[in-house]
């Protein structure tokens, strides 16, 4: 999944400094959403990891 975010970054990047259409900037959103939406669960899982790995780090930091 990271290539992917990689690509979508380099491929935005690129966009910006190009004008296009709004017609192509619709469908480039539409395509992020459906992206989004298809690894919704795992955006979730790997959040929740993030979230419990940050509070240990708390957790940890108060007792040192």
């Amino acid at each position: 999944m990271n290539i992917i975010l990689e690509k979508i970054g380099a491929n935005a990047k690129i966009a910006f400094q190009k004008k296009i259409n709004n017609k192509k900037k619709n469908q480039v959103l539409n395509d992020y959403i459906k992206l989004i939406l298809k690894n919704q669960n795992k955006i979730l899982i790997e959040n929740e990891k993030d979230i419990k790995i940050a509070q240990s780090k708390k957790t940890q930091r108060k007792l040192n």
